[in-house]
C-alpha cells in the first residue's frame, strides 16, 4: 500500500481500518486527524445564522448572517488578526472564518450559537428535514414545531407513558463499537443537560436549543445511530414539558436506562446535574 486515506463513517470503515493496520508493514505511518467540518454542518450553520439576523439586534443595529458568524467567532474563542494596511495608517482585520473547524469544533460552535442565541430570545426552527448526505444540498424546514408533530409532547403525569421511546435501542439490540459508544456517550450527555440548563430561562428557550441540539447530532453521526439520538431527545422533549412533580422521576428513570443501554455509570450521561 503506497498511500491511502480511509474516512470513518461507519462500523463497516472501522473494521476495513483495522483490517488494514493488521496488514501494514513495519515503519507504516498512522495518523488519525479529527475529520473536518461537514457540508450539512456548514449549512446548519448558515441557516442559524440566518434566523438570529432576522430576529436579533446587536447594539441597536441589524447584522446579516456573515456579520453575525464573526461576532460568534469572536465570542466562542477564535483569535482575530490584524495586518498593516499598504500606508500603515491602519490595521486591516484578518475575516474570521469557520471553515478550519474540525467536525467536533462546529458542532460545539453550533451549540454556544444555539445556547447564546436562546438566551437572547431567538426562537429556532425545526431543521429535521434538513439533508444530511455530505454531497446533497439541505433545504432546512421553515415550519415552526408543534405540540402534536412531537411524540411524547404531552405533559408528562403519573400514567404517562415511560420516558424513554418504546422502541429505542437497547443494550440487546444494540452491538455498539467503542468509538459509537464514546459519541452516544456525549450526544446523551448534551441532550439531557438541557432540560436542567438555569440559562435557559423559559421551556419554549429549551426546547428551541433542544430541536437544534438533535438536528446537530444527526448531522454528526452516521445514520444507524440516529434511533438512539431520538430516544435522547424525547427524553429530554418529555422533561421539559413534565409538570413540576413528576420532573426527577422522569429524569432518573431515563438516566438509568440510558446508562444501562450505553454501558456507562449514570453520572457519564450528565446524572449529577439533576
Amino acid at each position: 500500500m503506497g498511500r491511502a486515506l480511509l474516512v470513518l463513517e461507519s462500523n463497516f470503515d472501522r473494521r476495513k481500518a483495522v483490517d488494514w493496520i493488521g496488514k501494514a508493514p513495519v515503519g507504516t505511518r498512522v495518523e488519525f486527524k479529527a475529520s473536518k467540518r461537514t457540508l450539512p454542518q456548514n449549512d446548519m450553520l448558515w441557516a442559524l445564522l440566518t434566523e438570529i439576523a432576522q430576529q436579533l439586534g446587536h447594539a441597536g443595529k441589524k447584522y446579516d448572517p456573515s456579520q453575525w458568524k464573526a461576532i460568534f467567532l469572536h465570542a466562542f474563542g477564535r483569535e482575530v488578526s490584524f495586518l498593516p494596511s499598504l500606508d500603515q495608517k491602519t490595521f486591516l482585520p484578518i475575516e474570521l472564518s469557520s471553515s478550519d473547524l474540525s467536525k467536533d469544533e462546529m458542532t460545539d460552535f453550533i451549540e454556544f450559537i444555539m445556547k447564546e442565541a436562546a438566551e437572547r430570545g431567538v426562537v429556532f426552527k425545526d431543521h429535521r428535514n434538513q439533508e444530511t448526505t455530505e454531497s446533497g444540498s439541505s433545504v432546512p424546514s421553515r415550519e415552526p414545531v408543534t405540540a402534536e408533530e412531537v411524540p411524547n409532547a404531552s405533559a408528562a403525569s403519573d400514567d404517562a407513558a415511560p420516558s424513554v421511546s418504546s422502541d429505542a435501542p437497547t443494550k440487546d439490540q444494540s452491538a455498539l463499537f467503542p468509538m459509537d459508544r464514546a459519541d452516544l456517550i456525549e450526544c446523551c450527555k448534551k441532550l439531557m443537560s438541557i432540560p436542567v440548563d438555569k440559562t435557559l430561562a423559559t421551556p419554549e428557550a429549551k426546547r428551541g436549543v433542544l430541536v437544534a441540539a438533535k438536528d446537530n447530532w444527526k448531522v454528526k453521526l452516521p445514520a444507524e445511530l440516529h434511533d438512539h439520538i431520538k430516544a435522547f431527545f424525547e427524553s429530554a422533549d418529555a422533561q421539559i414539558k413534565a409538570p413540576a412533580n413528576d420532573f426527577q422521576r422522569l429524569r432518573s428513570s431515563a438516566l438509568e436506562q440510558f446508562a444501562e443501554m450505553l454501558e456507562c455509570s449514570v453520572e457519564e450521561i450528565g446524572g449529577n446535574n439533576g
